[in-house]
């Protein structure tokens, strides 16, 4: 997990594992231009707090490649978790301090959303349907993403002769029982902490059990 900040030299902040009493870092400070990694082996969920200008505020992450970032706009300070998902939650609110608006941070999210639906589409396309899909789809061996209001497949999902990997199948069952669609599809191209940065999809047909692995971890512990 990076922790970084481009704005504020005076801003603090330390992690601690979920439901723990013991932080895992002290406060440290975040000098503009600088990443501190938390230990690769270090397990979560972790709380990350943040105390800046008296205010103390938190917020959680379950991944260690997720990115924290302190963001300043016109003087108003908002904390962003950029997940493997590619997904922008906003850790600062009710807490009395400025931040981006709801409306600002669905708006980022969106357009983050629709470049990486795009990079997904441009790098490994779409398939459409047959009867065939239509009974791996019941048997829980693909899943489907619905692009210009037509069910597709990402291509990932298959081997070199049409077949389903059998990994998808084992990610369905674990991961795939909280993220479906786009969201799971966008799982398998994002950089994951688990892999040591490398993308699932790049590790499907090389290292199978791994991304299993990963997958059954995920499910375990998300809660976005």
């Amino acid at each position: 997990m990076e922790v970084a900040n481009t704005t504020r030299q005076d801003t603090k902040y330390r992690v601690r594992a979920e439901g723990t009493d013991v932080p895992e870092t002290g406060w440290r400070s975040l000098p503009a231009q600088s990443h501190n990694h938390l230990p690769p082996e270090a397990r979560g969920p972790w709380e990350i707090e943040f105390r800046l200008s008296g205010w103390t505020v938190s917020g959680h992450v379950s991944d260690p490649s997720s990115l924290v970032q302190l963001k300043e706009v016109n003087g108003s300070y908002s904390v962003e978790v950029v997940d493997p998902r590619l997904e922008i939650s906003t850790l600062l609110r009710a807490t009395g301090l400025p931040g981006v608006s709801d409306e600002e941070i669905a708006r980022r999210q969106a357009a983050r959303n629709t470049a990486a639906r795009e990079e997904l589409i441009s790098e490994f396309g779409l398939l459409s349907g047959s009867g065939r899909t239509e009974q791996w789809i019941q048997e829980k061996r693909i899943f489907p993403v619905v692009h210009h209001g037509a069910p597709l497949f990402p291509a990932f999902q298959f081997d070199f002769e049409g077949e389903p990997l059998p990994v998808i199948a084992h990610v369905l069952s674990t991961l795939g029982k909280k993220s479906k669609g786009w969201e799971l599809a966008l799982w398998f191209i994002s950089s994951n902490g688990w892999l040591d940065g490398r993308r699932p999809v790049d590790c499907l047909q090389s290292e199978p059990e791994e991304v299993m692995e990963v997958a059954e971890r995920e499910a375990e512990g998300l809660f976005f």
